[in-house]
């Protein structure tokens, strides 16, 4: 019995749980803002005199989340107000975040061409943005009601609306969607030119 008492303590030491050493936080990721072999150098401004805030992020693919299980998945980030450089890595997934005052915000996976780039991101009005899905939103709500009436009407479900209604209400969905489309196009949001630098890099 002394013997068992004795060695009590030595197995519960024994099976006690093993704790996994290894670390659960990610690894520091590369920093954009500075030159480094394989990196191009990005000139980056707006299209508009506002500034916008940039945040270029290198990724190992298009996965927004980092897991313990899993290798990191963010692996170099940079962030600038244009004017400004940013130094990316060639030939990776990159994601691209900007905004800036009174802007949409800019949210997608770029590809560009290798090399020193001048690139310009488009400055889209939000306001404008929100006056065209509304315009569009209402215009085609109006074209959807007349074209219901019409059918109704044909089938004996109600009277027919008359022409001049029609014709008021044709006009009406056009203009609005004559306004609306065009501000949803001008008001995009991302890259919207992507030239090569000119010159020695240190010249610039």
């Amino acid at each position: 019995m002394a013997l068992a008492a004795l060695l009590m303590p030595s197995a519960a030491r024994a099976q006690a749980p093993w704790t996994d050493p290894t670390p659960t936080s990610p690894p520091r990721v590369a920093d954009l803002t500075r030159w480094a072999p394989g990196r191009a150098m990005w000139w980056i401004q707006s299209s508009s005199e506002s500034p916008q805030r940039v945040v270029i992020e290198h990724r190992r693919n298009a996965a927004m989340t980092w897991t313990r299980d899993a290798p990191p998945n963010l692996l170099g980030s940079g962030t600038c107000t244009t004017p400004c450089a940013l130094y990316v890595p060639t030939d990776a997934y990159l994601l691209l975040r900007a905004d800036g005052d009174g802007m949409r915000r800019t949210e997608e996976s770029v590809a560009l061409p290798a090399g020193d780039l001048r690139v310009t991101l488009r400055a889209a009005s939000q306001a404008q943005w929100n006056l065209g899905v509304g315009a569009v939103a209402l215009g085609a709500t109006l074209l959807a009601a007349i074209t219901g009436l019409t059918l109704a009407s044909q089938f004996g479900d109600g009277d027919a609306p008359s022409r001049t209604t029609m014709l008021g209400v044709g006009l009406g969905a056009g203009a609005l969607l004559a306004v609306g489309i065009p501000l949803l196009v001008v008001n995009r949001t991302g890259v919207s030119r992507a030239v090569p630098l000119a010159g020695p890099r240190e010249a610039r």
